[in-house]
């Protein structure tokens, strides 16, 4: 029997319409086709409407069969042979070192978690229109496998203002309109070419000449001496190695992730000088009961310029480090950037807004000061995952947690690393506790927490 299962990204919840639908009419199914057969030998000429819905719903019942064998239990299965459908220009060995996981896997449910991942992977590189991941039977002469079809097709155009992958590469050519808060607009235009791509290296080169401005006349000094236009040409150097069983609820198994990145590479005096460092590493530990799982991890970032007279510089402000957001610290690996609980660039030395004339007085809140970010990024979390009793939640993957994160960033440049502390950093650390209720979907990750905040 091939099995197909197209659009891993669709929502799995249509399945539990069909099955109440097949129940309530699969009493009726032998007599049915039957009387199906019967009509299809007097009227061949006319394709039969109830033949169709018949077979419809025999290929339906084999396909919730499979989800219910995996729901509960473990189906081996391996990868035969990974199929590229559908690429023009990219070269297939940028595609393929992003779809190595699969030829990892040992059963299907390994199968259905890398096909998710490297359909992000993919999706992530930003050269693709659309990103589709079939699993289809393997060849009958070998029982127990799957072949992987990746249909990647690229765009040339994208608005007007991007042109994606001309050399098939992965390359990409990139004018854009950013904002990096109320008040602040970063215009670029630029290139990024990845040079290596593997499993576990990547080198990327990027080249994008950068106009920040102040649309609102409101930025605070330190903004404003940022103003202005600027040459970035860097390398980034990206060392990564995992061996977790799940990127999004890793029960066991350790990840490590080291970027490097050098800008300032292009001989003009307006070029972003700096050095940019970050450090991430991640450990599950597996607890024996309720398929609880304690994760662990801690990450770092350092950045500093470099040139003469570096150590009375500002690190650019692009590149400096900022945490919070709603993002979760397990499935954000690659640096200092997620810390549960708190507002986006809601942490570090801030400085207040330059004031209008026509409104002075603003009070003392957030919404009056800029987040200038740090050049100096500290984050760790420990979290505790666990299944619910319920078997409708575990076939769901709906699981509680409880967790604890802590983190800080200061300023080193400009020599205030003459009045750094590390007693007084580690005591500022900003942390988190809290419990919550994970709801995984194949497009997000949904979850509702209680935390408090000190």
């Amino acid at each position: 029997m091939a099995v197909e299962l197209e659009s891993i990204s669709g929502n799995p919840s249509n399945g539990e319409e069909d099955i109440d639908e097949e129940d309530e009419e699969g009493e009726d199914e032998g007599e049915e086709d039957e009387k199906e057969d019967l009509e299809e030998d007097i009227q061949p000429e006319w394709p039969n409407s109830r033949t169709l819905e018949s077979r419809a719903r025999r290929e339906r019942a084999k396909v919730e069969n499979l989800f219910r064998r995996i729901q509960t239990e473990t189906v081996p299965l391996r990868v035969h042979d990974v199929i590229i459908k559908g690429n023009t220009k990219t070269k297939d060995s940028l595609i393929e070192a992003q779809t190595a996981l699969l030829k990892d896997v040992s059963s299907m449910q390994d199968l259905l978690e890398a096909s998710k991942v490297v359909n992000f992977r993919l999706q992530a590189l930003d050269v693709f229109d659309s990103v589709k991941i079939t699993l289809d039977s393997g060849p009958p002469e070998l029982p127990g496998t799957a072949n992987v079809v990746v249909e990647a097709r690229s765009s040339t155009i994208e608005g007007t203002v991007k042109y994606k992958n001309i050399f098939g590469y992965g390359d990409l050519w990139d004018a854009s309109l950013a904002y990096g808060g109320d008040h602040m607009a970063e215009k670029i235009i630029g290139l990024s070419l990845g040079l290596v791509s593997s499993r576990n290296h990547d080198l990327v080169y990027t080249l994008s000449w950068r106009i920040l401005t102040d649309p609102s006349q409101m930025a605070s000094r330190s903004i404003r001496r940022q103003l202005g236009h600027g040459l970035l040409s860097s390398l980034k150097y990206t060392f990564k190695i995992d061996r977790r069983n799940s990127h999004l609820r890793p029960t066991r198994g350790y990840a490590f992730v080291s970027t490097t990145q050098i800008g300032g590479l292009a001989p003009d005096s307006r070029s972003l000088r700096f050095l940019r460092q970050e450090l991430d590493l991640r450990y599950a530990v597996p607890l024996g009961f309720l398929r609880s799982a304690l994760n662990l991890g801690i990450s770092g970032g350092l950045i500093f310029p470099w040139g003469t007279g570096f150590l009375n510089m500002p690190s650019p402000l692009p590149e400096r480090f900022f945490l919070g957001g709603n993002l979760s610290p397990i499935c954000t690996l690659g640096g200092p950037i997620a810390l549960y609980g708190f507002s986006t660039r809601g942490l570090g030395p801030t400085e207040p807004r330059r004031q209008l004339q026509n409104n002075p007085t603003d009070g003392s809140s957030e919404s009056g000061r800029d987040y200038l970010g740090g050049d100096l990024a500290v984050t760790a979390f420990a979290d505790f995952s666990f299944d619910f009793p319920s078997k409708w939640c575990q076939s769901k993957g709906i699981h509680g947690h409880m967790f604890a994160s802590a983190g800080n960033i200061d300023k080193l440049t400009e020599n205030a690393y003459q009045n750094f502390s590390v007693r007084k950093f580690v005591e500022s650390f900003r942390t988190s506790v809290g419990v919550g209720i994970v709801v995984p979907t194949n497009l997000f990750r949904l979850e509702v927490s209680y935390l408090s905040l000190s």
